[in-house]
């Protein structure tokens, strides 16, 4: 999804996420490997190798998940300038991976957004 202008929807049944400023991912992850593409399709994984670990934590299991990759400046605010200079060059970068899109190849249409405590 993309974010929209304007104010938040109210009522029962939404969700609202700040705006991290970064580049939207899809990250695919397996015993083959991790593959990061940008919103457009391009293939990015070679300019964040550090998402590459996620396959370790994967294990014998696939996942796709859906996120923001964005890169935190100075008093931890997310800087788009910095990003885009970390895809130039080697700065650490954060993956905000926040929906799993599918897991083992299902679907996880059941699980509801539960709010923090």
């Amino acid at each position: 999804m993309l974010p929209t202008a304007g104010p938040p929807p109210e009522g029962p049944g939404w969700a609202v996420e700040i705006k991290w400023d970064g580049m939207r991912a899809l990250v695919v992850a397996g015993p083959g490997g991790v593959q990061v593409s940008s919103r457009s399709g391009r293939e990015v994984s070679s300019s964040f190798p550090e998402i590459r670990a996620l396959a370790h934590v994967i294990g014998s299991r696939s996942v796709v998940l859906d996120g923001e990759i964005v890169a935190i400046g100075a008093g931890g605010q997310p800087n788009f300038v910095r990003l885009q200079n970390r895809i130039q060059r080697t700065r650490l970068t954060t993956a905000l991976l926040r929906d799993v899109v599918t897991l083992n190849a299902k679907r996880p249409t059941r699980a509801r957004l539960r709010p923090c405590s």
